[in-house]
């Protein structure tokens, strides 16, 4: 056989295996893009992976497959790769000048900054972000886009101890999500409500109304709301309800989304059961347990939080020195404008200067924290002041320690956290 022919032979079968290649890339682009559709987040995050490999970066496929791989990248805790996804997809969109999938990106790449950072990206930065995403959208009828952006503006107004405003704008948010048909922002959408109504002022048994609306999502429940549910109902000492709706949230996530950053989120809400429970032992369990998955994903605020609420734990107990490891673990990672974050850590290293005998350090410490928390975040305002008043009693100024736990307890019944206030008025007498 000539050289030439050979040569030829050798083409069309080049030619028949990017053909196969193609067409097995279009049918596993198909497979994940509908399990994304469904929020299987798992599963499409595989399929599309394997079709990015296959299918030629001009395929007509390309910008959804590549967009949607890096959605279901950011909810598996993968930021860095859903990042570096949209970064390539970016230069190629602004060639293209499709301004609605620029603004889509833009917006994505700062939810993964609020998740990783944002430091040095400030806030405002971001919220401008958003509101051109919600001009350009509304000019669109864009209801996915819309709720996409009010999503994000809701996590700069929770960032910075804004509860009133961000369950405004998730409800906001809500309504576009639920026109959209989007399963990712209409579960996130009703996640976030929930969050909104946890952290602020709103009464438990109102919150909890609002959360049985809030639950059922597509013929099943929402993870993220039952989970707040749980946190609620053992706000009034409901606790075998309380484990139970983590274990139905938990078996939901593995289940149906099998979505790994929602698992984390999860047992941070069971930590807070725990403790509420009086069970510090399983609470520390759980804060473990979510620590692991935060500092895996890279989360700072998430990683501030809860190595924060690990320290407080384990000063419980009396495990010091740990505590102290954790409590700068806190403060290393706590973005600068992240309200909670930055009074937790100061709670959680005036719990350990106490220990330490630098009673007047810790005292500063504790009262920074406090004067951080808006008024509006009654929870986190009490628990703060719980620490204020173990800083005060180690150092012997009992009256004020009293005071203090006075202050915690209005603001749990102001909340309606009947179980705080219980444990609170047992440190009382």
């Amino acid at each position: 056989m000539s050289w030439a022919g050979t040569t030829r032979r050798h083409a069309r079968h080049d030619a028949q295996t990017r053909t196969l290649g193609v067409r097995a890339g279009e049918q596993l682009a198909s497979a994940g893009l509908r399990a994304f559709a469904r929020f299987d987040a798992a599963a499409a995050e595989n399929l599309l992976s394997r079709a990015n490999a296959l299918l030629p970066h001009d395929h007509p496929l390309g910008s959804k497959l590549v967009r949607n791989l890096a959605e279901a990248h950011a909810v598996m805790g993968r930021h860095e790769y859903a990042d570096g996804l949209l970064s390539e997809l970016l230069v190629k969109v602004r060639v293209s000048e499709d301004s609605a999938l620029e603004h889509f990106i833009r917006l994505e790449r700062a939810r993964i900054l609020l998740a990783t950072g944002p430091d040095p990206t400030s806030l405002e930065a971001i919220r401008e972000e958003a509101e051109r995403a919600l001009k350009m959208f509304k000019g669109d009828g864009n209801d996915a886009g819309l709720s996409h952006a009010c999503h994000v503006l809701g996590l700069v107004h929770m960032r910075l101890g804004e509860l009133r405003e961000m369950e405004e704008v998730a409800r906001r948010g809500l309504a576009h999500a639920d026109r959209s048909g989007n399963a990712r922002e209409e579960l996130g959408a009703r996640w976030t409500v929930s969050m909104a109504l946890v952290a602020g002022a709103t009464p438990v048994k109102a919150c909890i109304r609002s959360c049985l609306e809030l639950v059922r999502w597509r013929g099943t429940e929402n993870p993220g709301v039952l989970a707040d549910l749980a946190v609620l109902r053992s706000m009034l000492g409901e606790v075998d309800e309380a484990r139970q709706l983590i274990v139905q949230a938990r078996r939901l996530l593995v289940e149906r989304t099998r979505a790994r950053r929602p698992l984390g989120a999860v047992a941070r809400r069971a930590a807070e059961v725990e403790i509420v429970a009086g069970d510090l032992h399983a609470g520390e369990g759980e804060l473990r347990a979510a620590l692991e998955m935060a500092r895996d994903m890279g989360e700072r605020d998430q990683i501030s939080q809860i190595a924060a609420s690990l320290s407080r734990t384990l000063s419980v107990r009396g495990a010091t020195e740990e505590a102290a490891d954790l409590a700068s673990l806190s403060a290393d990672g706590a973005p600068a404008e992240s309200v909670a974050a930055q009074a937790l850590w100061r709670a959680a290293r005036a719990r350990v200067l106490a220990s330490r005998g630098d009673y007047q350090e810790a005292e500063r410490m504790a009262h920074e924290a406090i004067q951080l928390v808006p008024l509006e975040m009654l929870n986190l305002g009490a628990e703060l002041r719980m620490d204020l008043a173990e800083v005060l009693r180690a150092s012997g100024q009992r009256d004020a320690a009293l005071k203090a736990i006075s202050e915690a307890i209005d603001l749990y019944g102001r909340k309606g956290n009947l179980a705080a206030a219980i444990q609170a008025r047992s440190l009382a007498e």
